[in-house]
């Protein structure tokens, strides 16, 4: 059965309901802004960013019934019920619930942005603005302002101001809003260039000032290939050898060399805090290699991925069940340790309520199945992006730097900062991957749209 273009359907449904539209966008760039702070707020505006979405059904269920075209869909939702089944062989389903109750960011917040997935460029600017915000709370908390510090995440160790969150959560987000940075450095505008700018040392500032080694990794990795991606589409740009073209691209250019004389000035300055971040976790590292018995961070880690092994070994089929990693594996610490327990029973040790891996984590608590289907998910998510940022760089069209070209950096990016941390049972964490997940739905079913000649014709520029 041969549907109508999605872009026309979301195009019709907003032309039909204007202000509710606009409302929408004004809605879910809300809530993006809001990721950075506290638990309550942000959660108060994604519940009414949803319920705004299902009063616009009436217009958007053309839509909205399309979501169901992406195998990407049909892949979140198996997680989702196996994730919910584990609740029935877990020991410990009131943590169980507190822990898929996440899945309320998986295709509930698809379908509560799904209209207005074409705006994806503005809900990035509303991350990046509050980014840039929170980079310089950050910094007031570096040097010493106690109210920013009585109000921020509450970290005893203030050489790593944490912002209003965990310094991996905030990390993950300036992650996020950096290597889009890469496509505002390089817009014709130059008012967005030096919005570009500005998003570029905000989000750096806010990584190296978090200290968080895991982002540290991904933004090694993710922002050297979104560079990447830059170059190559600025040699298409240039092939087209108008003198237009020459002109951007020098600008480009001179834009791109002054935020890499940033990037090295930033690094130089917090070259101290690089340096002892490494140095401790080699150290610990190694302490927790030749003394196991000894506590320390990267010692207490090392011994999670040994627990989070064995329940996997032990419980191969099915997991531990959500929300039973802590009780269960606490039983393995307290044959091992021998510190006192807490007033719960449960051993107080440097074991957590997960392993510090999502990967970890999906195997030890969903087993086989739940593995199978989380690295499914993360290949065929990173497949369909680079399918899209494929057709989007060979496109010769002068202007636009689509941020569809840099979703495969992205995702590489959140998959590398998802597997050393468990980032899949945090807000801001799934709240990205599934935004992103959610563009690359929209540009699958587009790009099938055009292949299939649907009419009226998809507007290329929207996928």
């Amino acid at each position: 059965m041969r549907h109508p273009p999605l872009d026309y359907l979301n195009q019709r449904a907003a032309d039909r309901d204007r202000f509710g539209h606009s409302v929408h966008v004004v809605m879910a760039c809300l809530f993006l802004f809001l990721l950075p702070f506290g638990p309550g707020i942000k959660a108060v505006a994604f519940a009414f960013l949803v319920g705004w979405a299902c009063l616009r059904l009436w217009v958007t269920w053309p839509s909205v019934l399309r979501i169901g075209d992406s195998a990407l869909t049909w892949i979140l939702l198996s997680q989702a019920i196996w994730w919910l089944l584990s609740l029935i062989w877990s020991v410990d389903r009131t943590q169980g619930f507190d822990e898929v109750g996440i899945l309320r960011l998986q295709i509930p917040l698809i379908f509560a942005m799904w209209p207005i997935l074409d705006r994806f460029s503005a809900l990035a600017k509303a991350l990046a603005v509050a980014v840039c915000v929170v980079s310089v709370a950050q910094l007031g908390q570096y040097f010493g302002v106690q109210w920013l510090r009585d109000i921020g995440f509450g970290s005893a160790v203030w050489d790593r101001p944490p912002g209003f969150l965990h310094p991996s959560l905030m990390g993950l987000l300036a992650l996020t809003t950096g290597i889009c940075s890469c496509s505002w450095l390089v817009d014709r505008r130059w008012k967005l260039r030096l919005f570009g700018a500005l998003v570029a040392g905000a989000s750096l500032q806010s990584i190296l000032l978090g200290g968080s080694r895991s982002i540290w990794i991904a933004t090694a990795i993710s922002w050297p290939l979104a560079l990447l991606v830059v170059a190559i589409r600025l040699r298409v740009i240039r092939s087209a050898n108008s003198s237009r073209t020459k002109l951007h691209s020098r600008s480009v250019g001179l834009g791109l060399g002054l935020a890499t004389i940033g990037f090295v000035l930033l690094v130089g300055l917090n070259f101290g805090q690089i340096r002892s971040r490494t140095m401790e976790f080699w150290s610990e590292f190694n302490q927790s290699i030749a003394h196991p018995e000894e506590h320390s961070s990267i010692g207490g880690r090392v011994a999670q991925i040994h627990v989070a092994r064995r329940l996997f070994v032990e419980h191969p089929w099915r997991g531990v069940g959500a929300g039973a990693y802590f009780e269960i594996a606490a039983q393995t610490f307290r044959s091992t340790e021998t510190d006192p327990s807490d007033s719960n029973g449960k051993a107080e040790t440097q074991l957590q309520s997960h392993p510090h891996s999502a990967l970890l984590y999906t195997a030890a608590v969903m087993g086989l199945p739940g593995v199978l289907l989380y690295t499914v998910f993360w290949g065929v998510l990173l497949l369909q992006s680079l399918r899209l940022a494929r057709f989007h760089v060979s496109d010769p069209g002068i202007g636009s730097f689509n941020l569809v070209l840099l979703l495969p950096a992205l995702i590489v990016g959140l998959g590398i900062a998802f597997t050393l941390d468990c980032q899949n049972l945090s807000y801001p964490g799934m709240a990205i991957l599934h935004l992103v997940c959610g563009k690359v739905i929209v540009g699958q079913i587009m790009l099938h749209d055009l292949h299939t000649g649907n009419e009226p014709p998809v507007r290329l520029e929207q996928c």
